[in-house]
């Protein structure tokens, strides 16, 4: 059944009179209302105040109740203003809960909590709809198979995908647009959500337990950019190439590297453009007291700091870092080099890193059969050293 009683007349018909309260109390948006022994309203049901105000002018406000209070009274929560009640105005219980429209009819329109258009662009067809608040499917109509809850937002579907039947935030400032995001997935699919900014606690303390999370930018909303959704920022589980490959292509996917990404971005990007595409290059070079061990162009670099492994690619920031004990991996001609080094200093800027070490040898360059002579004299020695400190 659709309940939609802001499109009813001022008049109170028979069957309505059956469900008739009256507003005890008003304090802001929450309403109390008293109802006859036998006829109290259940949670969630819509309850809406038609009359008119001191003026004359007619009066029709829709509420939900949200509380049992006893001595037959509930209380509501108004989805307008409450301007113009006043105590003892009849309310009436419509005996079921809000009902949106939902389905193809609704998309690229703009609708208030009511499930009414507000974007002037004519009525919608309400022949399909949904209450706002449904039971939970039963537990043999649960699928464990990972799939998509398609939004119909393309950047939602594509970036930061939804899991159906998950757990998802929607974040952002004042003014960024949550409610007409949080309202137009609320339209189509009638699903249950809550709305924080990123700093308030609660949500920081469930993080953990979101299968999505989608970020609204000032910086897109100021641009007139709607929905603000920030990809970069915003999150997700089913971001998985088996995932959302077979969603929209209908074949299975495959694990593409950040770097491979950002290339083939970058490719199509130009092409699409008419330019010739360059890939980009870094300048390494690598020198120890004595020597220098490395000094050509390559594409990427993974260096061991001593606050982690950093990647290196063409226009990253500039940084100087300390060098720890450990392997430099380089990209040179799309195969992968290794080198040890023995700590030291490094500095990248203007795509040009220079790295300063106590040693530094590359795999190539490494004797199987010295390298274990040497572990072996290193062992020993290591021995003796703690012999003497025991005897000490």
């Amino acid at each position: 059944m659709r309940i939609n009683p802001t499109t009813s007349g001022p008049g109170i018909s028979a069957l309505d009179k059956k469900k008739l309260g009256h507003i005890a109390q008003i304090i802001g948006p929450v309403l109390d209302v008293a109802f006859p022994p036998g006829k109290m309203p259940n949670i969630y049901n819509a309850l809406v105040v038609k009359g008119r105000d001191t003026v004359g002018q007619p009066i029709n406000v829709t509420c939900e109740v949200q509380q049992l209070l006893g001595n037959n009274r509930v209380r509501a929560v108004a989805m307008s203003a409450t301007d113009g009640l006043t105590r003892g105005m009849e309310v009436i219980d419509m005996g079921a809960p809000l009902s949106v429209p939902v389905g193809g009819a609704t998309l690229g329109r703009i609708f208030n909590v009511l499930g009414e258009p507000v974007d002037n662009l004519g009525p919608v067809d309400t022949r399909t709809t949904s209450p706002i608040h449904k039971p939970a499917p039963a537990f043999i109509q649960l699928d464990t198979k990972l799939s998509i809850f398609e939004t119909g937002i393309k950047v939602v579907d594509l970036l930061a995908p939804y899991r159906r039947g998950g757990k998802i935030g929607l974040f952002g400032g004042a003014g960024v647009g949550k409610n007409s995001t949080h309202y137009g997935i609320d339209q189509q699919h009638c699903q249950s959500s809550w709305r924080y900014d990123l700093t308030d606690p609660a949500p920081a303390t469930t993080f953990a337990h979101l299968d999505a999370t989608t970020v609204l930018s000032r910086g897109l909303a100021a641009k007139g950019i709607y929905p603000a959704v920030d990809p970069l920022d915003s999150t997700s589980t089913m971001l998985q190439p088996r995932i959302v490959a077979e969603v929209f292509t209908g074949s299975p996917g495959k694990y593409v590297g950040l770097a491979e990404t950002i290339r083939g971005y970058c490719e199509g990007y130009k092409l699409r453009n008419g330019e010739q595409f360059e890939e980009m290059t870094l300048n390494l070079c690598v020198l120890t007291p004595n020597r220098i061990v490395w000094n050509s162009e390559v594409k990427e670099i993974i260096l061991s700091t001593n606050s982690g492994q950093i990647g290196v690619l063409p226009n990253h920031a500039p940084i100087a870092t300390a060098v720890d004990i450990g392997i430099l991996r380089i990209r040179f001609n799309d195969q992968w080099l290794t080198m040890a080094l023995m700590g030291g200093f490094a500095r990248i800027g203007n795509n040009e890193i220079t790295i300063l070490v106590n040693d530094a040898e590359k795999s190539s360059d490494i004797d199987p059969e010295e390298a274990r002579k040497t572990l072996e004299i290193a062992e020993a020695n290591l021995r003796k050293a703690e012999s003497k400190e025991t005897n000490n």
